[in-house]
């Protein structure tokens, strides 16, 4: 079939077009042999990117058409090639997946769990900015409730418009350095959002996000006092709104952040907080006979044979590639390679001198002569030499199965597990299986104490010190 969609105006525009009758899901639902054309007539030079990074892309043609006024329109039209009546569409569901740029993940990977309010204080007309003394203050009252400021905004001309900078390491700085489809990520995993009346000010009224919308006279008297479509969400229970120079600003504003900060749901959830409680959600699962059939290499080994058969058969049924973290000399990557010969193994480890490892453990810490010895002329492996909390799963090519056999420290498994969690959860799913998980293990192991506190389901393969978790992608739209 043959889709039509356009949508135009500004940014805030095209956001609420998408969302209407939740046009934008017409392309993530294509079927192979289907095509759209995607029409953009706006004034917003980004506007183009919430559709570059659409896992369909090869489906979709967009045409940049630039932006004219009501009066041209019948001319443009003609011109151009385009229907004068927009054809109707399937209708879908409202809430919406943003596509990031790859380049947008390791920006945002940081971010993932943190409580965070997103500030855009500069809109596509000057007279909307918020004034910086009251941006200034803003970020101090943030800071009380223990938020972090983030900035965002993207530089482009148009009547003399600029983005606000702010000053100092006590916010971060995210002006021109994410897509519009990073932006929106970026909000929807937000605790709220501090806006002008602007794109982002739309965007978190149709994500329903808490925000605090300030403006000038001339908005109020113009679409609030109206209620156009242009404030069609003032109204809801989460916004706060008012005027620059409303006397009581600051404590709505005091009211805001404190409300934000004491009730965050995404925080909770997100943070992997160590709890003392055993997980509840642990499954004992036999120990598949058909996984002992693989042929691996009858060596002595720091991982026992059976349970590297099991990881390998794993592997089999999985259709991505493998990253395992404390590969040591390279014995477990290259039974991995050998029998999963389709797939890629990223063997990842750590031999400079800043590496922290309990003193237990300082024998399985591979010499720089010794790393990943075993595998590293295999063809199918990729032997990265990296601290694995800072490993970038956005850089490598389709992960599908993480191998947490790294410092087993309580500090090292949290970080290890965060990373893979929050790539598996932003990025189609995946497994993630844990060495070295069994009860009264020593008091330097952190593996069982970090997986019983995630309140996943988690699967523990009998007769080994294997456990596992099936993690599933999260949609983000709310």
């Amino acid at each position: 079939m043959e889709f039509y969609l356009e949508y135009g105006g500004g940014l805030g525009d095209v956001f609420s077009q998408m969302f209407h009758d939740g046009s934008y899901n017409v392309l993530r639902d294509l079927e192979p042999n289907d095509h759209a054309t995607v029409a953009l007539i706006t004034h917003n030079p980004h506007v183009r990117e919430l559709f570059d990074y659409h896992p369909k892309f090869s489906q979709i043609e967009v045409r940049d058409l630039g932006y004219w006024l009501s009066g041209q329109d019948l001319e443009m039209r003609q011109r151009l090639g385009l229907p004068f009546h927009k054809p109707s569409l399937p209708r879908k569901e409202s809430s919406l997946e943003f596509y990031p740029a790859p380049k947008d993940f390791p920006v945002l990977m940081p971010f993932n769990g943190k409580r965070y309010v997103v500030f855009s204080v500069s809109a596509g007309l000057p007279e909307r900015d918020i004034p910086e003394e009251l941006v200034i203050e803003l970020i101090r009252q943030a800071h009380a409730y223990s938020l972090l400021p983030i900035f965002v905004g993207r530089n482009y001309s148009r009547w003399g418009r600029s983005e606000f900078r702010p000053k100092g390491d006590s916010v971060v700085d995210m002006i021109d350095k994410l897509t519009v489809p990073g932006v929106c990520q970026l909000i929807q995993d937000a605790t709220g959002v501090v806006c002008c009346h602007s794109s982002v000010n739309i965007l978190a009224w149709l994500l329903r996000k808490p925000q605090l919308l300030l403006y000038p006279q001339s908005v109020y008297e113009r679409h609030i006092v109206n209620h156009d479509e242009w404030a069609f969400g003032i109204d809801y229970p989460e916004c706060r709104h008012t005027i620059f120079g409303d006397l009581e600003i600051m404590q709505m504003a005091e009211e805001f952040f404190r409300e934000i900060g004491e009730d965050n749901p995404l925080g909770a959830q997100a943070d992997l907080c160590i709890s003392e409680e055993a997980n509840s959600n642990v499954k004992i699962v036999p120990l598949p006979p058909e996984s002992q059939s693989i042929s691996i290499a009858e060596i002595s080994r720091l991982t026992p044979a059976h349970e590297v058969k099991f990881l390998c058969w794993l592997a089999q049924q999985t259709r991505g590639n493998v990253v395992e973290i404390g590969c040591n000399k390279g014995l477990t990557p290259r039974d991995f390679a050998s029998t999963n010969p389709d797939k890629i193994i990223y063997a990842v480890d750590y031999f400079a001198d800043d590496a922290s490892m309990a003193l237990e453990q300082q024998c399985e810490k591979p010499s720089p002569q010794d790393f990943c010895v075993y595998a590293r002329e295999m063809p199918n492996v990729v032997c990265i030499h990296e601290k694995s909390a800072k490993l970038n799963y956005w850089a490598l090519q389709n992960v599908k199965l993480v191998f947490i056999d790294g410092d087993h420290s309580l500090e090292s498994v949290k970080a290890d597990t965060e990373a893979a969690l929050a790539f598996f959860q932003a990025h189609r799913g995946g497994i993630i299986v844990w060495h070295d998980y069994y009860d009264d293990s020593p008091s330097w192991v952190g593996v069982k104490q970090v997986v019983d506190s995630l309140g996943l389901d988690i699967e523990r393969v009998e007769g080994t010190w294997l456990a596992l978790a099936r993690i599933k992608r999260v949609s983000r739209a709310h």
